[in-house]
């Protein structure tokens, strides 16, 4: 009895290769406000967060 694996298939041309590199997508966070919930970019959460604690330092 044989094995037939992955790298036979690919060396015989019956499978091709595949190569994938992963990204970062940048998702919309659903954040609360004072006027309700919003949808923002990460990025904008980011920033909303560093004004925010800016803010709290300078009180």
């Amino acid at each position: 009895m044989s094995r037939y694996g992955l790298n036979d298939s690919i060396r015989d041309g019956a499978t091709k290769e595949l190569h994938f590199e992963p990204r970062l997508v940048d998702l919309p966070l659903m954040i609360r406000t004072e006027r309700g919930v919003a949808l923002v970019s990460r990025q904008a959460a980011k920033r909303a967060l560093r004004w925010k604690m800016d803010a709290l330092r300078l009180q």
